[in-house]
């Protein structure tokens, strides 16, 4: 009935909608947002692909140029935190490195995806003349004595709404089938000889499968399908195979011809990673097109019943088609066809349309991960600013997979709803866009590329732990809505909810594109680093505290306190968009989360809030002297605490929510601990504003006045970047950690009501709304400011934490490398420049026995100023020069570098004043400081010419 799978395609209407199922709204099948993403994917693949294979043929690289890095200190076979570390202390010079030395030949990446894309469209076009040639079908108007074929045909069109389409007969074709295909303005449905043959014995047959190809060209199936068939063939044959042949080309010629070498070594994992990312991406696109070929049968079948056709006729192949055994379920994943027990069900019961997310949720994982990795290449290809390029493919990337996951839970939300069945919870669809997203993780070459698994694969839990989340969150967000506009249109439900998923996923993706990679990396400093930073904050650390503050710094680096208006956002939409549902009337026999109830779950955690507080005020009144007016690091410390205190009774509501809950369980608990949250922070300002008249209370005055404001704005502090976002992912982690997951529709809920909505929910909301927006605008204000001498130091001893987190080379061989790397990309050239300078000095000096001296000190200084001029200069680029590689060394060259400065500018000093004594005094001590940069810079010649042949000029 189907026919060839390249033909008949997936697809949608251009709005998205698919064939309305009987008895049954329009429910979005979601397949245009997946086709688009994988369109998406493979035209990032391009780019990136292509660069690995053509930019190193053509000499051009992406990133900065690895002999820059070598300067710059990178160990090849190092650990993330201290290249991390080098390549921070040498961001000017690496950028000015990169732009002296980088071959930027982005051309062919251009030729090459306007190749693809140009391929791929004469390939569409190609495609339906190829099989529309005359010697293997026949149109239907030229066969003989059938005019009344031809006005069943034109009826069956007709019926179907569709327009502009020819129909053709394969005589050779046996079989009772027919196939759709061609591209918009002239599409094609050939009908096989078997079925023309059959039309008058089974009549019902031949209009089921006729219409059933109709439903595929409306609704855009046909159209989609050839444009993923040309370019993913124009991909596979262009780019894929030459890619993962240069692959395997480099690790033969490395395993035969280098086997021993530091970098081939370093390389393998990566290369290795590479190769199965071919494999990867060909079983991803095949599994992925297959599953939405089958979804869309679906809904030719559900068009082609509601256009007259008989559900009978699907019920004939069942029998055969069990027989064929549960033994074939996996390789029903690669059929671009359903079984046929399976469309029959779906003619009965629209429910099963929807299925199981789980393979779609897998694949759209791997495919968004993929497609977020890569889509940056592509743009910047294509002309867009490096700096805008990542924001943009997260947004584009967010966007998709939004739709995706909206489109998938919200219908089947929908339908059970109405019919009174089991809400899904999309628990389980999270977790399998989690799961792809992690698999997808281990696949690009990321941090610790060098390495078969990161250094912490734990921190990949996140992935599927946010992914849960979220999708959690969207269906249950999908049910409130969907139950407070019960017999409304579904689409407002979903492009609402589909915006809010997107935000978040947005904003999530691109924490974890910044700050959240650092969990599965050694690239967080050690608690002695933080330590030693904190301490030039906070200044002498009150007993017990510094560890609590390390942490704290640690936490603070981890979720990115520089981005916070993201987590506020984000963590804002996670509880107030829910409670928004709350303000309208559902229907009398709804039973819905119960607002007065949510409010006193909030209560308790606030009252858990204050009582933490109070004794965290305690606690430093224990040991600050009474006397001394409060530091930076007293603050510092009640901040801490401050912020654990609301964390702590905010999360202590969601569990007791959670915990107890029969549904609607993560909105609940997110929602108790919003307004937890808000009454915490009230709470908290109240006991500050009066902070001083407490007793053994005092924390931070010993003066006993009202402080309203300071108290708003030290509370500020916290409620700007935490109350609206790290309140709410940490409830949603304990929801998870409290369980239980299953809804129980049918049971009693604590915390829901059959009555609720009209004026006083809407009043209610309002203000819960109001107050949580009046919080986040209050006057933010950091902790009292350092003044300049202890900014300075904190500078100097954060560069100094820094330095020491580089750990030395890993091998002798690495330390040669970096030392001619740092001699080849100018520090050689700036230490010959100096001692040019400083030979042209002597001579001139050197004049002094040979001329009148009123003529030495007439024409000397003028003749001699540039070249002083000239070493200073060079000092100057120096110190915006790479380090030297090795802390040794480098201390070393700066003590040289100051020195040189030092002899330089008395030189220049005694010239001026015309002072013959203090001349050659400064000189004498200028020729033992270039004596000492010599034996440097031979010693440096020596080690760095073991390695000088192996470093690419």
């Amino acid at each position: 009935m189907t026919g060839d799978d390249r033909e008949t395609g997936t697809g949608t209407t251009p709005h998205g909608d698919a064939p309305t199922p009987p008895g049954d709204a329009s429910i979005p099948s979601g397949t245009t947002l997946r086709f688009i993403l994988l369109v998406l994917l493979l035209l990032a693949g391009t780019a990136w692909m292509a660069g690995d294979t053509l930019l190193p043929i053509t000499g051009g690289g992406r990133g900065y140029e690895p002999v820059c890095m070598l300067a710059a200190g990178v160990d090849p076979e190092g650990s993330s935190l201290s290249n991390i570390g080098a390549m921070n202390l040498n961001e000017e010079a690496l950028k000015a490195c990169a732009d002296r030395f980088g071959r930027k030949t982005e051309w062919p990446l251009v030729v090459m995806a306007a190749a693809v894309v140009v391929s791929a469209a004469v390939l569409y076009f190609l495609l339906p003349v190829w099989k529309s040639r005359r010697g293997r079908a026949v149109p239907i108007d030229e066969v003989a004595g059938d005019e009344e074929l031809s006005r069943l045909l034109r009826e069956l069109a007709g019926r179907a709404g569709v327009r502009n389409v020819r129909f053709s007969m394969d005589p050779a074709a046996a079989t009772a089938s027919a196939v759709a295909f061609g591209r918009p303005g002239h599409y094609t449905v050939r009908l096989h000889g078997g079925l023309v043959a059959r039309r008058h014995s089974d009549p019902d047959g031949f209009e089921a499968v006729v219409l059933h190809e109709l439903a595929h060209v409306r609704s855009g199936d046909v159209r989609l399908a050839y444009a993923t068939t040309a370019l993913w063939r124009v991909f596979f044959v262009a780019v894929l195979l030459p890619y993962a042949v240069f692959k395997i080309q480099r690790l033969f010629t490395g395993a035969v011809f280098h086997p021993d070498t530091m970098f081939f070594a370093g390389s393998v994992p990566v290369l290795s990673r590479e190769l199965v990312l071919s494999l990867v991406l060909t079983a991803l696109i095949t599994l992925a097109r297959a599953d939405l070929l089958r979804n869309r049968e679906f809904h030719a079948d559900l068009a082609a019943v509601r256009w007259g056709a008989s559900p009978s006729v699907w019920a004939r192949p069942v029998e055969n088609d069990r027989a064929r055994g549960s033994r074939r379920a996996i390789g029903d994943l690669w059929r671009t066809h359903p079984r046929w027990a399976r469309r029959l069900s779906s003619l009965d019961d629209p429910s099963s349309l929807f299925g199981s997310p789980v393979l779609v949720m897998l694949l759209t994982g791997i495919a968004a991960l993929l497609t977020l990795t890569m889509l940056p290449t592509l743009l910047i290809v294509l002309g867009l600013p490096g700096a805008a390029a990542e924001p943009v493919s997260v947004l584009c990337v967010a966007g998709f997979v939004a739709g995706i996951v909206t489109t998938a839970l919200a219908p089947p939300t929908a339908h059970a709803v109405a019919t009174g069945r089991p809400v899904p919870s999309g628990l389980y669809a999270g977790l399998a866009l989690g799961a792809g997203l992690l698999a997808a993780a281990l696949l690009p070459e990321r941090i610790d590329g060098h390495m078969w698994l990161p250094t912490k694969p734990a921190g990949l839990l996140v992935l599927p732990v946010v992914a849960a989340v979220v999708c959690w969150w969207t269906a249950e967000c999908a049910e409130l809505w969907i139950r407070t506009r019960r017999g409304r249109p579904l689409r407002p439900v979903l492009l609402a909810g589909t915006a809010a998923t997107w935000i978040v996923l947005a904003l999530w993706l691109t924490w974890w594109e910044s700050n959240g990679q650092l969990l599965i990396s050694d690239a967080q400093p050690s608690l002695d680093v933080s330590v030693d930073l904190l301490q030039s904050i906070v200044g002498t650390a009150a007993p017990g505290r510094a560890p609590l503050l390390a942490i704290n710094i640690l936490m603070l680096h981890t979720v990115g306190v520089d981005d916070f208006p993201l987590w506020l956002v984000a963590g804002g939409l996670l509880w107030l968009y829910p409670l928004l549902a709350l303000a309208w009337r559902p229907e009398p026999a709804e039973e819905r989360p119960s607002l007065r109830r949510l409010t006193g779950a909030a209560i308790v955690g606030a009252a858990l809030c204050w009582v933490a507080e109070l004794a965290a005020m305690a606690y430093i009144h224990s040991w600050r002297p009474s006397a001394s007016p409060p530091q930076t690091g007293t603050a510092t410390v009640l901040w801490i605490l401050m912020l654990a205190a609301v964390t702590v009774g905010s999360a202590a509501a969601a569990a007791l929510v959670a915990s107890t809950a029969r549904r609607h369980r993560m909105s609940m608990a997110l929602i108790a601990a919003g307004i937890a949250s808000l009454l915490s922070l009230g709470g908290v300002w109240l006991i500050g504003s009066f902070d001083g008249c407490l007793g053994p209370l005092n924390a931070l005055s010993y003066v006993c006045v009202w402080k309203p404001g300071p108290s708003a704005m030290f509370v500020g502090s916290v409620a700007v970047p935490y109350l609206l976002g790290l309140i709410t992912p940490v409830a949603a982690l304990t929801v998870l950690l409290v369980g239980p997951w299953g809804n129980r529709p049918h049971a009693a809920g604590r915390w829901t009501a059959r009555s609720g909505g009209g004026r006083g929910s809407r009043f209610a909301v309002a203000a819960i709304v109001s107050a949580a927006v009046a919080v986040t605008v209050l006057p933010f204000r950091t902790l009292p400011e350092s003044s300049p001498t202890q900014s300075a130091s904190s500078l100097q001893k954060f560069k100094d934490a820094t330095v020491r987190s580089i750990r030395p080379p890993s091998s002798p061989v690495v330390r040669s490398l970096q030392l001619a790397a740092w001699l080849i990309r100018g520090g050689g050239e700036l230490t010959l420049q100096i001692f040019k300078d400083f030979s042209a000095l002597g001579r001139l000096l050197a004049e002094k026995g040979t001329v009148p001296d009123d003529r030495f000190w007439k024409e000397i200084p003028d003749r001699a100023t540039p070249h002083l001029r000239s070493i200073l200069g060079g000092v100057e680029r120096a110190g915006h020069y790479f380090t030297v590689p090795g802390a040794r060394e480098h201390r070393l060259w700066t003590e040289l570098l100051a020195n040189v400065k030092r002899d330089a500018t008395a030189c220049a000093d005694a010239l001026e004043q015309g002072d013959p004594k203090a001349l050659g005094e400064a000189f004498h001590r200028f020729t033992a400081t270039m004596d000492r940069l010599e034996t440097f810079f031979r010693r440096m010649m020596t080690t760095a010419s073991e390695a000088t042949k192996g470093v690419p000029h």
